[in-house]
């Protein structure tokens, strides 16, 4: 599973690093106990980088868990009910403040 999910992990991020290359980070956890890695996504949903996110998990048959803003939920419905048609996690942060 490890396996599979790294090249999955290195496709979104050269797909997200066509537009912005800041957005795109890869961190393995080798300390992975059961062969699981999760994929986040903070701060969603974009209406540019989502749609292309959503295509590249779908195609590899993967899931993640998108932290989405109430703001941007507001602005883009259907992307964050595509989220969840898609069997995707979703979390809505409330309330974060960053210093």
């Amino acid at each position: 599973m490890f396996r599979r999910i790294l090249p999955i992990a290195a496709l979104v991020c050269a797909s997200l690093a066509a537009s912005n290359p800041a957005d795109a980070m890869i961190s393995a956890d080798s300390n992975c106990r059961r062969g699981q890695v999760s994929l986040t996504f903070d701060d969603g949903p974009h209406k540019n980088y989502t749609p292309r996110l959503l295509k590249v998990l779908r195609a590899n048959d993967a899931r993640a868990t998108f932290f989405v803003t109430g703001k941007h939920v507001s602005k883009l419905p259907k992307l964050a009910r595509q989220m969840i048609r898609d069997g995707h996690a979703v979390e809505i942060i409330r309330g974060i403040t960053l210093n």
